[in-house]
């Protein structure tokens, strides 16, 4: 008999024990997307009458990243390029430097960080472009995808062409189309206005614009004038906006498409990747460094930054004259973070991707320039570059964020990006005076989430003084930027004829 109550005692205790570790009675809510497609359950529990959600599962539906610092004892959740940084038991989180008062804190408990329906409803759904709501009264939490926001609608005359240009709040995939001469119809996928926006009358090449909401984003209507040739259209990052230029006939620059007949520029929906085939006609050059960003320093203090963007520019020329269509990360001097510029040419939908750097060593002595294409981190490596960095949301329904950093996705191409290389060195080095320091594999975090076949292109030594006067030469950087041009186009006719993989 005490044996036997000695044995219930132990576990009556044992009960109490594992009672006292786990206090959390958790449920699940369900998370549907506006089109009232299930994203996943959130696990939650009650704590003095308010509902608090798992951080985790939350992070998961709305392919946000979470990192947590032991040393600080902080939650830190980016997305979008936003940073929301959390402390359990403070109910105040910092937003992008600013702070919010969640009025509830956020909750630690075995380890697992929950937090109330304020910091979902409110900073996370701001972060994300989305509308997040969920009721006490039950029910799931419901996304809707709002998108980048139109602002304003605006003309400028460059010369004899005319530019709409498109104000965003964020980056947005895009478009372009023209159903007939008179007419180019601009689709930013998934945006919003943040008014109705409407112009009756242009000016220059432009007679009218109108904008309006859809379904699938926003739609401009551009009515142009007979005068009209062709045109293009270009997203930059600093700050936000899409630029659809109207080219008068005979006017300046390399040839460019006819206004029937061009090639979109963004992917519908349901396309991400863009594989390469034989129809290669977009490149998007990327001047390396920027703004707050000098990159290297020459002896005669020449920046890197200025040396890639007056290449870039001369190469844009040079691959317009053979048919490409040319877009550039940047086109002034400005910042634009490392893996924005990967998903500034996915957005694009970019078939190639050459970004122009130069190097830059301690000592004067190293000099040369070389063709890099993309070798794949250890694992390691890869590891420590992917904690805190948004996924791409599994199944064929595009991710609730349009914006990404897109880890690891050019180890698909690698076959592909070694044999640009290769075409692009072959010329580069027969027309430069330069020591050539050859084709080369390196882990360049500019490649790592190219969604198509890219290259880094080291134009020299900028801390070498012969290499800096060189850079330095307006002559040297055309026919350098010709040279690279030819082996884009080379690269072009042989995979047409199935040999890129040669």
């Amino acid at each position: 008999m005490t044996k036997k109550l000695l044995t219930t005692v132990g576990v009556l205790c044992l009960c109490l024990v594992v009672a006292g570790r786990d206090p959390v009675r958790a449920s699940g809510v369900r998370v549907e997307l506006d089109d009232g497609t299930e994203a996943g359950v959130v696990e939650s529990f009650d704590a003095g009458g308010v509902t608090y959600f798992r951080l985790s599962d939350v992070c998961r539906v709305t392919s946000c990243a979470r990192h947590w610092n032991p040393r600080s004892g902080k939650m830190t959740v980016a997305v979008g390029g936003h940073r929301i940084t959390l402390t359990p038991d403070n109910p105040f989180v910092a937003f992008d430097g600013a702070v919010r008062n969640l009025a509830r804190p956020p909750l630690l408990r075995r380890g697992v960080l929950w937090v109330p329906p304020s910091f979902v409803t409110g900073p996370l759904a701001v972060a994300c472009a989305a509308r997040i709501h969920w009721s006490p009264d039950g029910g799931p939490i419901t996304i809707t995808t709002l998108g980048a926001a139109v602002t304003r609608v605006s003309l400028r005359e460059r010369g004899d062409d005319t530019v709409v240009v498109f104000d965003l709040t964020g980056l947005s995939r895009f478009s372009l189309d023209s159903p007939d001469r008179s007419l180019v119809e601009v689709v930013m996928y998934g945006a919003r206005l943040v008014d109705t926006l409407g112009i009756a009358a242009g000016g220059g090449l432009v007679s009218s614009v109108a904008v309006r909401e859809t379904e699938r984003g926003v739609r401009a209507s551009i009515r142009v004038a007979g005068d009209a040739a062709a045109y293009d259209g270009e997203l930059y990052h600093d700050p936000p906006r899409i630029e659809v230029r109207i080219k008068a006939a005979g006017g300046q620059g390399g040839p460019t498409p006819a206004l029937s007949g061009i090639k979109p520029l963004g992917p519908g929906p349901a396309q991400v990747f863009g594989r390469v085939d034989d129809r290669i006609e977009t490149v998007m050059i990327d001047p390396g460094h920027g703004g707050r960003d000098a990159g290297a320093v020459g002896p005669s203090g020449v920046e890197e930054k200025e040396v890639t963007l007056a290449l870039a520019r001369e190469l844009s020329r040079a691959l317009r004259g053979y048919g490409f269509y040319v877009f550039m990360t940047r086109s002034s001097d400005s910042y634009v973070p490392l893996h924005r510029r990967a998903e500034i040419a996915n957005l694009a939908v970019a078939d190639l991707f050459v970004s122009l750097q130069c190097d830059g060593w301690y000592s004067g002595a190293a000099e040369g320039f070389r063709v890099c294409y993309f070798q794949p981190a250890s694992r390691r490596e890869a590891r420590a570059t992917a904690r805190g960095l948004p996924r791409l949301m599994s199944g064929a329904r595009p991710a609730i964020v349009d914006e990404f950093t897109w880890d690891r996705i050019q180890e698909d191409f690698v076959d592909e990006s070694r044999a640009l290389a290769r075409k692009i060195h072959a010329f580069t080095a027969e027309a430069l005076e330069m020591r050539d320091r050859g084709v080369a594999r390196a882990t360049f975090r500019v490649l790592s989430g190219c969604a198509m076949p890219a290259v880094v292109v080291e134009l020299g030594f900028i801390t070498n003084r012969s290499d800096e006067t060189l850079l330095t030469d307006g002559d040297f950087l055309r026919r350098a930027a010709e040279a690279i041009a030819k082996g884009v186009a080379e690269y072009r006719r042989s995979a047409r004829e199935g040999e890129a993989n040669g």
